[in-house]
């Protein structure tokens, strides 16, 4: 139950996060909004990890190979955000930019068939074929 509420919250905040960009901050140059993201995420992740360790919480931090494959996931999500936020910036809607990311499950899909050979069911598959549906009906709908 705890990784549906986290995602819930995360799903919730990202909402948040999408109208503020798309109604207040698409006018202003994308590597900009995303400069002060990390301005304000790197401080609160050193603050965070550093209270875990005041207070005894377990924390493992990756080492060895795990450091290189965590940077590229980095660089990997710098420029996730980066095409993200130009979607906003190059004049999307919240509804057509939120409604496309339904294809996030089925692009992880291909990802993890291609990384550890491991293929989808048919519950997933038909799931994805209604975040297709969705995103078609959208499409037809702002036409």
């Amino acid at each position: 139950m705890k990784p549906v509420l986290y995602a819930c919250a995360a799903m919730f905040l990202y909402a948040f996060q999408n109208v503020t960009i798309e109604q207040k901050l698409a006018k202003y140059a994308t590597a900009s909004i995303l400069l002060y993201f990390y301005l304000a995420m790197l401080p609160m992740a050193a603050i965070l990890a550093f209270s875990m360790k005041a207070s005894g919480q377990q924390s493992v931090w990756p080492s060895g190979n795990a450091i290189t494959l965590v940077l590229s996931v980095g660089v990997a999500y710098f420029f996730a955000d980066y095409f993200f936020i130009s979607a906003y910036t190059s004049g999307g809607s919240v509804a057509t930019i939120m409604t496309t990311t339904m294809l996030f499950p089925v692009f992880a899909s291909i990802v993890k068939f291609f990384w550890v050979g491991v293929l989808p069911n048919c519950y997933q598959i038909a799931s994805y074929l209604f975040a297709v549906v969705s995103i078609l009906l959208l499409i037809k709908g702002n036409s």
